[in-house]
């Protein structure tokens, strides 16, 4: 989420969102959690917990599924046949422990287990793979929102995910998996405020719903902002510029801008690959930080280590963002060439990826400024960037 802690690690009221949602997780009723980590996380040390339910540390895997798959041989010998298995996203501090009792409460006599869902309340489009162009609008009657915890008995969801990881099939829930082996699994609807948290505007929507949550769990009839403290989160801006000239001897050197490949244009003059693109977002989030990377930390890393890609001189920038989260990035190019617009998509791509933005929270405009300057005559380019990053540690 535009930094390098993963977000199940970012703080909420002053938390990390595992630790809410460990919390949540850990009523009377649970006989323990499996929490399911990446190998060597240097993260989950620093939690500080303090559960009424035993805790066991599983191996995380490479997709959902495999974590899970896991986290339930860690049971065995522990959990027996028919003992029921929640499972559920560690990116969910904000599940009710209502909705989760009720789940339980209405699937304890099932022969097969359900899971938590709302009821799709939005018009549905399903476009073409390539393309955003509408094939067809969706009926959404009968459609639901999966949500978790799901609950299945431990010997048939093993078994499931062990014929799932077997076949080489792929599923998004366990449920799914439960499915492919001839179960049907009952839908128990939950709160909308179940929110998975993906993107960085997702901790400002789990930061209200917790705060609406704990007002009703009181029974305080007032407005979600009010509270012995804010729920805004501080908020950084960061201004970064770079520019660099043409090398129009070079004939080997490719231009390359945001990591994308410009074949048909000259390269630019620098010792790494001169992305003046990246640069400037690197400096902006210096200015965030604090912390220059380049001049003598991108020095040693390309004349002494040999590493020119400007990627990873913008991953060293991100490495020092702490508990800020980016949330928006905005580029000025200026520039005879090469044409952005034409391959403006995919530079967007390009950066939401290396940043883990959402694609609509960048914006990229280019100009020639009227060739008043020498970028605008075609003797280089020059990027201004500004870095909108959002934190709610106090």
């Amino acid at each position: 989420m535009g930094g390098p802690r993963p977000k199940q690690y970012l703080s909420i009221q002053n938390k990390p969102i595992l630790q809410h949602t460990l919390e949540r997780l850990a009523l009377p009723e649970m006989a323990g959690i499996v929490v399911c980590l990446a190998d060597q996380d240097p993260y989950w040390p620093s939690l500080k917990l303090a559960l009424p339910v035993p805790l066991i540390v599983a191996a995380g895997g490479a997709e959902r599924y495999h974590s899970v798959l896991n986290g339930l041989r860690a049971l065995e010998g522990l959990a027996q046949t028919n003992d029921w298995i929640l499972v559920h996203d560690a990116a969910r501090p904000c599940v009710r422990q209502s909705d989760i009792r009720k789940l339980m409460t209405q699937l304890a006599n099932h022969p097969v287990g359900g899971l938590l869902a709302i009821p799709v309340r939005d018009t549905i489009k399903r476009s073409a793979q390539a393309s955003c162009e509408i094939l067809e609008t969706v009926n959404r009657e009968g459609l639901w929102q999966a949500l978790t915890p799901q609950l299945f008995r431990f010997a048939p969801l093993l078994q499931a995910l062990e014929t799932v990881v077997e076949q080489q099939r792929w599923v998004t829930d366990e449920a799914q998996a439960i499915e492919y082996q001839g179960g049907i699994p009952w839908l128990i609807e939950g709160h909308a405020d179940n929110i998975k948290i993906t993107h960085s505007q997702d901790l400002i929507w789990a930061e209200l719903y917790l705060r609406a949550q704990a007002a009703e769990s009181v029974n305080v009839v007032s407005s979600v902002i009010a509270g012995p403290s804010p729920i805004l989160p501080r908020i950084k801006t960061g201004l970064g510029q770079d520019s660099h000239r043409f090398e129009l001897q070079d004939h080997h050197k490719p231009l390359i801008l945001g990591g994308i490949l410009f074949p048909n244009d000259p390269p630019l003059q620098g010792n790494s690959d001169a992305d003046v693109l990246l640069h400037a977002i690197t400096n902006a989030i210096s200015g965030l930080t604090g912390i220059n990377i380049l001049g003598p930390r991108s020095d040693d890393l390309c004349l002494n280590q040999g590493i020119t890609d400007s990627r990873i001189y913008l991953q060293e920038a991100l490495k020092h963002l702490g508990d800020w989260t980016i949330t928006h990035l905005s580029c000025s190019i200026e520039g005879k060439r090469p044409k952005i617009t034409p391959r403006l998509m995919e530079l967007k791509s390009s950066l939401a990826q290396l940043l883990n933005l959402p694609i609509e929270n960048i914006g990229i405009t280019a100009t020639t400024g009227e060739e008043l300057t020498a970028f605008g005559r075609g003797e280089g380019i020059q990027v201004f960037c500004i870095v909108t990053a959002v934190s709610f540690s106090t």
